[in-house]
């Protein structure tokens, strides 16, 4: 599904899958929502570089991370990331396609499904790192 958006700007994809079984139950269309949202987050905001998605478990959760070489979040911008219409991208950068609206909804979709989305970013053109902790609701 991302694929085809991936290869059009050259980016690399890697993926570090550390769980050797994966045994979710959850909503399979609500936990897409998010995950294709952090996807396309990244491929929107990375022109040239790679994404690497990498899918762990700890004792309670698994956690799904999407690390990109993209344009980064100055510090000042992250505290409202999850605000409805925000945009923390500046005029400078060509994006198209931005409500704002795509990370306060897989926030609220994500908490809907016992998740959380984490955000970080070491400052502009330093890439971000985008976090989404579930659990399986057996």
């Amino acid at each position: 599904m991302v694929e085809p958006l991936i290869d059009e700007k050259n980016l690399i994809l890697q993926t570090v899958f550390e769980v050797n079984k994966l045994e979710i139950v959850t909503d399979l269309n609500l936990f897409r929502q998010v995950v294709m949202n952090l996807f396309s987050n990244a491929i929107k905001f990375t022109e040239k570089g790679s994404i690497t998605v990498k899918l762990h478990r700890n004792e309670k959760s698994y956690i799904l991370t999407v690390v990109d070489t993209g344009i980064g979040i100055g510090k000042e911008k992250q505290v409202a990331l999850f605000s409805e219409f925000y945009q923390a991208h500046n005029e400078s950068h060509n994006i198209k396609h931005s409500t704002g609206l795509g990370l306060a909804l897989s926030q609220k979709v994500a908490k809907l499904i016992k998740g959380e989305i984490e955000i970080e970013s070491k400052g502009k053109q330093q890439g971000v790192k985008a976090s989404f902790r579930f659990i399986s609701l057996e």
